[in-house]
């Protein structure tokens, strides 16, 4: 009975067969070109986004979309 809270984590998402994005928004806020939370890089046909699970619903936007 009862809920349970998981604590905050950090958080990979991967796309593969994508270009590189000329911009990345969480939540409709730019995301840096960085590879720690929150941030991204792409890399050999691939989109890395990282950020910190907080349990919320959130919104990835690429531009251009894959």
């Amino acid at each position: 009975q009862g809920g349970f809270a998981v604590p905050p984590r950090r958080l990979r998402v991967v796309v593969h067969g994508v270009p590189a994005p000329r911009s990345v928004l969480l939540d409709a806020r730019p995301l840096p070109e960085r590879v720690t939370a929150p941030g991204h890089v792409a890399s050999e046909g691939r989109l890395h986004v990282f950020l910190e699970d907080d349990g919320a619903s959130h919104a990835l936007e690429v531009d251009p979309a894959p």
